[in-house]
């Protein structure tokens, strides 16, 4: 009988071995951990979409360059013609004195009573000129009319042009241009901080995504292997029950299924982790998807190492570190250029004409204005101003951007280092991951096949159970350190995409500044509902 109930026992740990990965694939074992949990099945490209779409961050990065661009327009205003328009109207009613009462045809008094009127129209010009053209009309009643004329009010118009123009300090388009130049170097700026900040969200995104698979995987081989041992628990206790096994290798194997338990424990607790932070990346709330499991389905694929010439090249060419480098190179040098010029004396020429004419009748005054070529008046004249002791402010000025132009010169020329370097160690890391998943790969195919001879060696009563979980917790090891190195290669080669400019290329990602207001509103959401 005894003998009868042995052979059983074994013929069910070789029906649960033959059949372990059946189980698996049979049962989804994440679901099985998380009642009423919905399954998301996760692409990579569908992931990184959609947190492209609907992160905040990211959003408000991009609102950046919005703004900036509005302030390249806002630069451009000071070209923008100003019309002033102004009317008065006034009474005057005071004693004359002595002189007054004489030059006013001995009136005791002075009245009048005037209108006036005015309208210009003025700008600044691409040279640093500034323009004006403008026309008054007056209309003066007063009671010295009436005593010297044979009317009683006059009507005085006036047309006056006048131009302005440095010929030193302020002159030229670079000048006039400085503060819209550096405003569209800024918003060149902004939309490769953006970029960066893209590359960045992106190269988290693959990070989060390959460690999720990592550790899934790892809780599904973990999970296999405990559902194996408790089958081979329940064997064991019928052995023992009969005294064909000592109750030290019953200890073990209960001790196994708590160690796995334990360790299936830390591994859900990390996908959680996980799906939280990507959770957090899409805007969208833990809350509303606490019922949904992210499954990560895409299997990674080997890449080819590439050389670290070709890699350079790209990164000088696409890298936006380098590029916010470069720009801020730019913005330093027109500022070099404005303080050089600030330096320089102001020195103006002003020039100025205008035509008068004063009638009885306002037709005849405003004819007057326009056409009488004999009450024509100009004037022309130059102004210099020199600082008395050789202009310190602006000598300070020109030499802080100096500094700060050879600074940001020096500071491309280090980039250049320090990307090669970056790029460098980058390339060795990824073919040194590759390697060590090649490695762990024939690691694991051994330790599976040490693993299934113990198993056959227990079945023929030649191997205790000591000896199976010693060579379980070796295969489990070996997968944990393949998985990690999956993890890390497709890392790596995310980093590397990163190092040289690359990486949203890789992705298929098109960076244009279309849709600013992205689906940032929707933290309610499931995730679901999303095309993952």
């Amino acid at each position: 009988m005894l003998k009868i109930i042995w052979k059983i026992c074994i013929l069910g740990v070789l029906v649960v071995n033959i059949n372990a990965e059946e189980i698996v694939s049979k049962k989804n074992i994440l679901l099985e951990s998380c009642i009423g949990c919905e399954e998301v099945e996760v692409s990579l490209n569908g992931l990184i979409n959609e947190i492209v779409n609907r992160n905040y961050e990211l959003s408000s990065e991009k609102m950046q360059v919005v703004i900036s661009e509005h302030q390249v327009k806002l630069e451009e205003g000071i070209f923008e013609p100003k019309i002033n328009l102004s009317s008065s109207y006034s009474r005057t009613n005071i004693p004359n004195n002595a002189e007054q009462t004489l030059s006013r045809g001995y009136e005791d008094e002075y009245k009048d009573r005037v209108r006036n009127a005015e309208a210009s129209i003025g700008g600044l010009i691409f040279t640093g000129g500034e323009w004006n053209l403008g026309f008054s009309d007056k209309k003066n009643r007063s009671n010295l009319i009436e005593e010297t004329q044979d009317y009683d009010a006059e009507y005085s118009d006036r047309i006056t042009f006048s131009f302005n123009q440095p010929l030193l300090r302020g002159m030229g388009t670079k000048m006039t241009h400085a503060k819209i130049n550096i405003a569209k170097i800024n918003t060149d700026i902004s939309k490769t901080e953006y970029k960066n900040k893209l590359m960045g969200l992106v190269a988290t995104t693959i990070q989060l995504y390959w460690k999720l698979y990592g550790t899934q995987k790892l809780y599904l081989s973990w999970s296999d292997t405990l559902k194996i041992t408790k089958k081979q628990l329940t064997n064991l206790e019928a052995l023992a029950n009969y005294g064909k096994i000592a109750q030290t290798e019953l200890l073990e194997a209960k001790s196994s299924v708590y160690q796995k338990e334990t360790e299936l424990l830390g591994l859900k607790s990390s996908m959680k982790e996980i799906q939280s932070r990507l959770l957090s990346l899409l805007n969208l709330s833990n809350i509303s998807n606490s019922k949904t499991i992210f499954l990560a389905k895409d299997a990674p694929t080997r890449t080819t190492v590439p050389q670290i010439t070709s890699s350079f090249e790209k990164a000088v060419k696409n890298l936006p570190e380098l590029k916010l480098a470069e720009l801020k190179v730019e913005t330093e040098r027109l500022k070099y250029l404005y303080n050089e010029n600030q330096v320089l004396p102001d020195l103006k020429l002003n020039t100025k004409v205008y035509s008068l004419g004063v009638e009885s009748t306002q037709n005849n005054s405003l004819y007057c204005s326009l056409g009488c070529e004999k009450h024509i008046s100009w004037s022309v004249g130059l102004n210099l101003e020199i600082p008395l002791y050789g202009n310190d402010q602006a000598q300070e000025n020109l030499a802080i951007s100096k500094i700060k132009l050879s600074s940001a010169e020096l500071e491309i020329k280090s980039l250049h280092t320090i990307i090669y370097n970056l790029i460098s160690t980058k390339i060795e890391q990824l073919q040194t991951e590759q390697q060590k998943v090649d490695a762990y790969h024939k690691e694991v195919a051994l330790k599976s096949k040490l693993l299934a001879l113990e198993r056959q060696k227990m079945e023929l009563g030649r191997a205790k159970m000591r000896d199976i979980l010693e060579y379980e917790d070796k295969l489990i090891t070996a997968q944990r350190k393949l998985y990690n190195s999956v993890v890390n290669a497709k890392v790596a080669e995310a980093l590397l995409n990163k190092a040289t400019g690359d990486l949203l290329q890789k992705q298929n990602i098109d960076v244009s500044f279309n849709n600013i207001v992205n689906n940032t509103d929707s933290s309610e959401h499931k995730a679901s509902n999303l095309k993952l």
